[in-house]
């Protein structure tokens, strides 16, 4: 099964389960949604033009594909046309306008493709009264009844003007091409170096696939590489029937699922639908809608690009648009009774003001600033609090981030460190190491933990509180003998961050070991114990029945290095490897490691044992007192 028919069958499903709800859905073809006066406005609450070279190279490789099975069989049952996806549209205020929900990246993408075509037939001198060309413009423009241009599709207020430019035929004649003209008309921003980009792929795209006849044999494309543009003009009106075609088939064999809507709830309503069967679609456009409309018309072109700058920096974290706004509810609202499906509707009820609008943009840029600082601790005033957001990205602690932002609007005073706030993040780091990566808890019990110390800061609990609630939790016993099973097979993540707290308690500068990432695990006894001896290994060890390799994944075997001696060493004996571990600078490789003549069970066993010793007095919260 091809992709695209495999995304035929999704969408399919969608539009069953939506229809009956939603009356007006369709599956409409490009040439039925791109006709008459219908006109498609991205509202300012959308998102900026996303889509990268690699979306681009999906729909082109799809659209090509299909288009040839189609060349070669027009007559056969199997010749489909390509299912583009869904797309939601609101009905606007004035009569054939559309707000699009979802669907603006492939409508742009589309959009972008036909004004490629047109402009290919401009350059290469392609007679406008040719039946094409007047096509094309009827898919890009629209002409009110005194016959002044409209566009089909309007983007955002930031994408908006540089699509004009890119809309915009390009001048016969001209001296300076249009790609040099919308390249000096974009500005800083991701979205139009991707709109600029975007319309130069789709351009050679259509080019080097008239020119070739839609062949995309790889020896035909080399040879189109070394042609003059003499003769790539040529070639293109040589094979000009075969665009027409393209196009035709383009038009009328690919579609969308349009479903259109009267209001954003109804849109909403479609969007958990998407959801629940598996398309993730983010809520959080529709929660910037709602607050957009709360202000004044003449402010929504300021608060829009402030919340834009807001969620371009949370991206840049490789975070979730939706996950952020729900961690900043939960640490604003803790009495709330939430369920993360009900975002929209939850964020929705507490604005209903100008100033309450404006408000929220201006509390989630505080909580971005602050979750920005957990992602980019380097700088931060106070070391052991630099660390432990370091922990918490490296053990991918999410949970944990509630009761921080909570308790950094609470109790940290910038003017000075503040105690309290630094303590309590490093006993929600060592209480998600214990029960998520030791225990393995499920994240749901660690999250009503969370809101729960939520609530203690905001009623006012005092540190001291807060331990003694997280010490619910642990049993003296229970600690060690989860901590001796954590020992045996340990996760990556779980054995670096413990490892690198273990390297600083020894006395190691954080500064050798702050880059995580370029600090690796190294197995001082191998995966691949080809230059081993089993029996030497095993000398001394009393406990029967174990193996050389059942000792590889062991905490106690495992110990941090530089990621080039890492790989320089890898199955190397002992001896050879300890000569190498002395240049790494770190104490747990000079006071656990390199202090052995040999490397043994015995050895790994003692080692651990030291480790249990360490866990115990830095992370058992109920074995001492932590503040």
């Amino acid at each position: 099964m091809s992709r695209s028919q495999s995304r035929a069958g999704t969408w399919c499903g969608i539009k069953m389960a939506v229809e009956s709800e939603f009356p007006t859905t369709n599956a409409s073809t490009i040439q039925s949604l791109f006709t008459d006066d219908v006109q498609f406005v991205v509202p300012q609450f959308q998102r900026n033009y996303d889509w990268t070279k690699g979306n681009i190279e999906m729909l082109w490789n799809d659209l090509l594909d299909n288009f040839l099975t189609y060349k070669n069989n027009k007559e056969s049952s199997q010749t489909k046309g390509y299912l583009l996806g869904p797309i939601v549209l609101v009905r606007g205020n004035n009569k054939n306008e559309y707000l699009i929900i979802d669907g603006q990246q492939r409508l742009s993408t589309i959009t972008i493709l036909f004004c490629a075509i047109r402009d290919l037939m401009i350059n290469n001198e392609i007679d406008k009264n040719d039946k094409l060309y007047d096509k094309i413009v009827k898919v890009i423009e629209n002409f009110d009844r005194k016959n002044n241009t409209k566009w089909r599709l309007t983007l955002n207020y930031t994408d908006r003007g540089l699509f004009r430019q890119i809309q915009c035929p390009e001048e016969s004649g001209s001296t300076r091409s249009k790609s040099r003209r919308i390249g000096r008309a974009m500005n800083k921003t991701k979205s139009h170096k991707l709109l600029v980009n975007n319309y130069k792929l789709l351009y050679k795209k259509i080019m080097d696939a008239v020119c070739t006849d839609f062949n995309n044999k790889q020896d035909l494309m080399d040879e189109m590489k070394k042609k003059s543009n003499s003769e790539k003009k040529d070639l293109i009106r040589k094979n000009i029937l075969s665009l027409h075609e393209f196009f035709t088939y383009f038009v009328q064999k690919n579609f969308m699922i349009s479903i259109i809507v009267d209001d954003d709830s109804t849109a909403y309503q479609i969007f958990e639908t998407l959801n629940y069967r598996g398309r993730q679609l983010s809520k959080s456009n529709l929660i910037k809608n709602h607050v957009l409309s709360k202000i004044d018309e003449k402010d929504q072109h300021y608060w829009s690009e402030r919340w834009n700058k807001i969620f371009d920096e949370i991206i840049k974290q490789n975070e979730d648009d939706d996950v952020f706004i729900w961690e900043s509810f939960r640490s604003r609202n803790h009495k709330t009774k939430a369920l993360k499906k009900n975002l929209y509707s939850l964020v929705k009820n507490k604005i209903n003001t100008e100033e309450e609008a404006k408000q929220y943009v201006e509390t989630l840029k505080i909580d971005a600033d602050i979750l920005i600082q957990m992602y980019n601790p380097h700088g931060h005033p106070d070391k052991a609090t630099k660390n432990d957001f370091y922990a918490i990205k490296a053990l991918s602690a999410k949970n944990i981030r509630i009761p921080i932002l909570a308790a950094d609007r609470k109790w940290r005073d910038r003017s000075k460190l503040k105690p309290d706030y630094n303590e309590l993040v490093s006993l929600l780091v060592k209480y998600f190491f214990y029960m998520k990566v030791v225990r393995k808890i499920h994240a749901s019990r660690i999250e009503k933990k969370m809101l729960k110390i939520v609530e203690l800061i905001e009623d006012g609990a005092s540190l001291q509180n807060v331990l003694e609630n997280l010490q619910k939790d642990y049993e003296d016993d229970k600690f060690k003998q989860d901590f001796d099973m954590f020992m045996t097979e340990p996760t990556d993540a779980g054995a670096k961050y413990f490892l690198r707290e273990v390297t600083m308690i020894l006395g190691t500068d954080d500064n050798d070991v702050e880059t995580v990432d370029s600090i690796t695990l190294e197995h001082i006894l191998p995966k691949n114990t080809t230059k081993w001896d089993e029996k030497s290994f095993l000398d001394g060890y009393k406990k029967p029945g174990k193996k050389m390799n059942d000792f590889i994944s062991h905490l106690g075997n495992l110990t941090l290095l530089n990621e080039k001696i890492n790989e320089r060493i890898q199955n190397l004996p002992f001896s050879d490897k300890r000569k190498e571990y002395t240049k790494s600078k770190l104490d747990i490789n000079e006071e656990t490691v390199c202090n052995q003549n040999k490397w043994t069970a015995k050895i790994i066993e003692e080692r651990a044992n030291l480790f249990a010793k360490y866990a115990n007095k830095n992370w058992n919260l109920k074995g001492k007192h932590h503040i």
